[in-house]
């Protein structure tokens, strides 16, 4: 079955110019990609991926390789590059890990130079509420750090788009505060309660359903006085994962131009 997106409800009451995130993304201009070597060739390629991974963070824009003057300058990524070093994940590990610091000026410069507008460093901290149902109707709340591929497919989404995730602890007081079924049924009071201790700007509210013919879920992205509702049917739980992300960065990223013109 192909993926389909339904866009539900967009309420769009915009937040007060004088809104301030309260997390400033530090390593938009940074990458890290894994190398089998510290052989010229391999360095170069994980040079033009992370540059092409550091312009898709900073701008949000995924097809931003289209643009002509981007894909000329994917050619000389080297240029762009503060300082690289290698590290392995582990002892044992087989393959390096390459992280690349891009100048943050010359990126910048560049970006204008394309005319792609430029997402700020300052994003908001999404607190991710989300509950998965299996075939069974066994229902559990992802938590930080919980194992299987919501979690990190997740995690990596947000990193590769510059999106600051977080999930909650679920320890023994919080698991008697919040149930699965609170989640499930968007209880957005409890939920706003139980968020207190995060001090997110932003709260994700999901609940996925596994069934025979793939994964059905709805979503409610609640950021102070604007909130958004989508529906998301998917074959997996990553192609789930990869589209709610896609439309929260591009929901987050009409709202910056939005404020951005009104400032203007």
């Amino acid at each position: 079955m192909m993926k389909k997106t339904w866009l539900a409800i967009m309420m769009m009451a915009f937040l007060p110019s004088s809104t301030v995130f309260a997390v400033r993304m530090t390593r938009l201009y940074q990458a890290e990609i894994p190398v089998v070597s510290q052989l010229s060739d391999a360095r170069e390629q994980a040079v033009r991926d992370g540059f092409l991974q550091v312009l898709t963070k900073v701008s949000g824009n995924e097809q931003i390789d289209k643009n002509p003057l981007i894909r000329a300058s994917l050619k000389k990524a080297a240029y762009y590059v503060q300082d690289l070093n290698y590290a392995l994940e582990t002892p044992n590990a087989s393959e390096y890990l390459l992280r690349i610091q891009f100048e943050p000026d010359d990126i910048n410069r560049l970006l204008k130079q394309a005319n792609i507008a430029i997402w700020g460093e300052r994003r908001p901290l999404i607190l991710v509420w989300l509950v998965k149902k299996n075939k069974q109707d066994d229902m559990e709340i992802i938590a930080d750090e919980t194992p299987g591929g919501i979690y990190k497919t997740m995690s990596n989404e947000g990193e590769k788009y510059g999106l600051p995730f977080i999930f909650p602890l679920m320890d023994v007081n919080e698991m008697s505060e919040i149930t699965p079924q609170e989640v499930a049924s968007f209880s957005v009071d409890s939920l706003k309660a139980a968020a207190k201790r995060y001090s997110p700007d932003a709260m994700l509210i999901g609940d996925m359903t596994e069934s025979d013919t793939g994964i059905q879920s709805k979503w409610q992205l609640i950021m102070s006085n604007t909130q958004w509702r989508w529906q998301i049917a998917g074959d997996t739980d990553a192609a789930v994962v990869y589209s709610i992300v896609n439309q929260i960065k591009g929901a987050l990223i009409a709202q910056h131009s939005v404020k951005e013109k009104a400032h203007a």
